[in-house]
């Protein structure tokens, strides 16, 4: 079987990154080819936000575990279709600095799904869930196929059966920490300067380049960081310094979106609990308020032109962004729905919430189209709270049996 998707030989070839990346469309059209066979296939599944630390974590983690057991096909899973690569600007970045071809990526569109759940309905299907620890969007249903989790975020408590050889949910800054640790504990020798730098980009990013004044650093961010620096030939601070901030310009260039495009461009969607049968949405922009304003004359028109066609009922806008007059960073929140309930009973609860939310004034033109629309922007002082702690605290709000 190992012939049809390439051989042996050509797995011995992948010793590189780059090597294996090259290889994941072709292994994946195979499969596709031969779906009746018996052949087992490993996926290592980003959540469906898809921002630098899911997609490098995922692909680094597939490429440890092809090295590991290369009589098996391990390959990574990245959650948006290939058309909304181009929205993730920091990646895009990433790839090209490395001379990485991320066409050969295998993308979430129907054709993939279908191929995920004929091997999952066929017991061939050993998924690894890697930045999340529950399955999200299309996803769900497939339970029985979750063989692993590598994660950062909040433990569910989903999956009760994984021990703790194949589960480890850590808080860290970066999921990207965890799946280096792994690589320097289980097969060091892969740390080449292109792999190391690769899994630094994000555990920089996201820890705001190991700043602990963000609170997103933890001590295992640092340590592990701090391994890779050598191999990855970043030599002292002011490369540490200029590699961060090229990713951070990166990520923070929306100068071509669109207002859709920016509100795809980092999101993610949840029920609304207890009852489950609708739906919240939180994208995070790297715009504030005022600038996205004078980039998109339509906002008011826009902003329910995307919770109507995502088909949610509220949408939550975090605004993260860099002061250009003080030049710290700061936080924004942006909410919207048609519900008049739901959006009141969200807003009394966040403004007694420890996100410090203080309202914006806006112009008087803004402000007579703001009134028409169950719409609220703030300030938000608490800086250190991101999508990850917005998420718990609105399960916890919506959760409550007064509301």
């Amino acid at each position: 079987i190992n012939a049809e998707y390439g051989g042996q030989k050509s797995k011995e070839s992948m010793s590189s990154l780059t090597s294996f990346i090259d290889t994941c469309s072709h292994q994946w059209k195979k499969i596709q080819e031969n779906l009746t066979d018996n052949q087992n296939v490993y996926i290592y599944k980003g959540n469906e936000a898809s921002d630098l630390d899911s997609i490098v974590s995922s692909i680094a983690l597939a490429f440890l575990s092809s090295q590991l057991t290369k009589e098996e096909i391990h390959l990574p899973l990245i959650s948006i279709p290939k058309e909304d690569f181009n929205l993730r600007t920091e990646a895009t970045h990433l790839f090209e600095s490395l001379h990485i071809n991320y066409d050969k990526l295998i993308f979430t569109d129907k054709s993939a799904l279908n191929t995920v759940k004929t091997l999952a309905a066929s017991k061939r299907l050993h998924l690894t869930l890697v930045d999340h620890n529950d399955l999200d969007g299309d996803f769900k249903g497939l339970n029985s196929s979750v063989v692993g989790i590598i994660d950062h975020h909040v433990d569910l408590g989903k999956y009760a059966h994984l021990n703790s050889d194949v589960k480890t949910i850590e808080n860290v800054g970066s999921a990207t920490t965890l799946v280096a640790e792994k690589i320097l504990s289980k097969k060091a020798s892969l740390l080449d300067k292109e792999l190391s730098k690769f899994v630094l980009g994000p555990i920089l990013l996201d820890t705001v380049n190991l700043d602990p004044e963000f609170g997103r650093v933890q001590d295992k961010d640092i340590e592990v960081a701090k391994k890779l620096m050598p191999i990855a030939e970043v030599k002292d601070q002011k490369d540490q310094k200029e590699f961060f901030e090229s990713l951070q310009f990166a990520k923070f260039d929306t100068s071509k979106l669109s207002t859709r495009d920016l509100l795809r461009k980092d999101y993610k969607e949840w029920p609304i609990p207890p009852d489950n049968t609708k739906n919240y949405g939180i994208s995070s922009v790297l715009l504030s308020i005022p600038t996205w304003f004078a980039k998109e004359t339509d906002f008011f028109t826009e902003l329910p032109k995307f919770v109507k066609h995502q088909g949610i009922s509220i949408i939550f806008v975090m605004h993260a962004f860099t002061d250009p007059t003080t030049k710290t960073f700061r936080r924004q929140l942006t909410f919207y729905s048609e519900d008049e309930k739901l959006f009141k009973l969200t807003e009394e609860a966040l403004l007694k919430s420890d996100l410090q939310l203080e309202v914006i004034v806006l112009d008087a033109e803004k402000e007579s189209k703001h009134k028409t629309q169950h719409i609220s922007f703030y300030q938000q002082n608490n800086i250190k709270a991101s999508r990850k702690q917005l998420q718990p605290l609105l399960d916890k709000i919506y959760s409550t049996p007064s509301h």
